[in-house]
């Protein structure tokens, strides 16, 4: 009801006001020599760095020379998709790279690791660390590909009801690798940009004042 309403957006604009920290100046002053910059202060700018980080990953899979090709097995019959944990490890090559070795980040050290798992088989939970002297921020991606059969419930039977849990974190993303084309059949006979909606709400649903879930659709195809 409105009471409700009212009580949440309360809430979370008490949060915000109590929770902001100021920049400091010298780190200002290097957002002003360089656009690329980052500060992480909390989850939710880390999720939006990564998300953002994610974005120019898809740029160079369809790009003029595009890497999407290095997620496809050739074979006798054309192509098919490598699994998931290949996707997995490509994308965290790219934020190994596109954050910690370019520099990016001025205040924190920034680290992806592999999720722990017991046993054998998938390991696509991908842990990003965002270290300061003071504390650490942890943010969960779990990476699926778009004929996983439990792609459209895996984001809360997985991320957000074991990750985000095992973990200790408030903040995760749901990534999907678009295989759907000219070499993969599409059954869900949707389009990316109507599945991407489709995750997209779904992560908004499973979000709340103290949970934050992104979707990510990335285009994987060639």
């Amino acid at each position: 009801n409105e009471d409700v309403k009212w009580w949440l957006v309360s809430a979370t604009e008490y949060m915000r006001r109590n929770t902001w920290e100021p920049i400091p100046r010298l780190q200002l002053q290097l957002f002003f020599n360089d656009r690329e910059m980052r500060v992480i202060r909390n989850e939710r700018e880390l999720s939006a760095i990564i998300i953002e980080s994610l974005k120019r990953l898809e740029k160079k899979l369809q790009g003029e020379n595009p890497s999407a090709f290095f997620l496809w097995n050739k074979t006798l019959k054309g192509y098919e998709p490598k699994d998931e944990n290949s996707l997995s490890d490509f994308v965290k090559m790219h934020l190994e790279y596109d954050l910690t070795e370019r520099d990016i980040i001025v205040n924190r050290e920034v680290e992806i690791k592999r999720g722990s798992r017991k046993g054998k088989g998938e390991r696509t939970d991908l842990l990003v660390q965002a270290i300061s002297p003071d504390n650490k921020i942890t943010l969960v991606i779990e990476t699926k590909k778009c004929n996983h059969p439990e792609v459209d419930t895996a984001m809360e039977s997985q991320l957000r009801k074991r990750y985000l849990n095992k973990y200790n974190s408030s903040t995760g993303i749901y990534l999907v690798g678009w295989y759907y084309g000219d070499h993969l059949q599409n059954k869900k006979k949707l389009s990316k940009r109507n599945f991407t909606d489709k995750l997209e709400k779904q992560a908004i649903e499973l979000s709340d004042t103290i949970v934050a879930v992104k979707a990510v659709v990335l285009d994987c195809t060639i």
